[in-house]
């Protein structure tokens, strides 16, 4: 049994091999497309930056520019190009950048994407699409779906989630029985509730301190893309994540610190510690944040 797993794994580099040579025949022959798709699965089971790459380039030359810029972009992103196919993977993803649109779907966590050429991709995700009306459909982890129209423009960036349709009733429904009468929970008692607000409290802190260490890592990769005259699409990447996460880690930190707050007052802790605790909270939760 010990020698399982490196037999598969010689099995998916030789079958990714076979696939590749496929694929480069198919480009020398002309069918791009098929050497597209080809290199693609040459590179799902044995992922290497010079096959995105390679992938990327006969999609380009089949005509479907989206699917090329995802490419150079996943291969830039995932490192390893050589210097001569980096630069040129750079110069082919800002010239398409120019006639598509960038789109960045930051929510539902956990879900999956189907719009355009993507079917069922990972949320977050961030794709290139060409200019015009879309329908972004989502489908979470419940099984449940919702859809967004959005725009497209040329050159331009846009971030956007996909939010939960409103529930609606059926056109019919069986009456339901009430459910039999259950005890109330125990109360909350002032040593439990002023137990759980001084967590909170301590909850509020931390989460400010990651709030600040990303705002600090957005900083940086803002620094880095204005450095590179604004083409370094992987420093432009890690600000627009690190800012996702300051803002969420922010924002969780200040509902932490209130509710922290709240649940010491009305237990009837010391007012004098409560504020110094809470002033503690929102002094990290109050950083300047990024510029990015």
């Amino acid at each position: 049994m010990s020698f399982a797993l490196p037999a598969v794994a010689e099995s998916q580099e030789e079958q990714a091999a076979a696939i590749d040579q496929e694929a480069r025949t198919a480009f020398a022959d002309g069918d791009y497309k098929l050497a597209a798709e080809r290199f693609d699965e040459a590179n799902r089971l044995v992922p290497h930056a010079e096959l995105r790459y390679n992938a990327a380039l006969a999609w380009e030359k089949a005509g479907e520019k989206s699917r090329a810029a995802d490419g150079y972009e996943a291969a830039l992103r995932q490192g390893g190009l050589d210097e001569q196919r980096a630069g040129s993977a750079r110069s082919a993803l800002a010239a398409l950048k120019q006639t598509l649109g960038t789109v960045q779907v930051l929510g539902p966590l956990g879900g999956v994407l189907t719009v355009g050429h993507l079917k069922r991709s990972p949320i977050p995700a961030q794709f290139h699409l060409a200019p015009g009306s879309y329908t972004l459909r989502v489908e979470r982890g419940d099984g449940s779906t919702a859809t967004k129209a959005v725009q497209v423009r040329a050159g331009e960036m846009m971030s956007t989630e996909v939010e939960a349709p409103n529930a609606t009733l059926g056109s019919a429904r069986r009456p339901q029985q009430k459910p039999p009468p259950q005890e109330s929970p125990p109360a909350l008692t002032s040593s439990s509730q002023a137990t759980w607000g001084w967590v909170a409290l301590g909850g509020g802190v931390v989460l400010g301190g990651v709030g600040a260490y990303f705002g600090a890592q957005t900083l940086a990769a803002s620094d880095d893309y204005e450095a590179s005259k604004f083409t370094d699409s992987d420093a432009r990447d890690r600000g627009v994540q690190s800012r996702l996460i300051t803002n969420i880690a922010l924002g969780s930190a200040v509902v932490a610190v209130g509710i922290g707050s709240y649940l010491l007052l009305t237990s009837g802790g010391s007012e004098s510690a409560v504020r110094s605790r809470w002033r503690r909270g929102a002094s990290a939760a109050s950083w300047a944040g990024p510029r990015f």
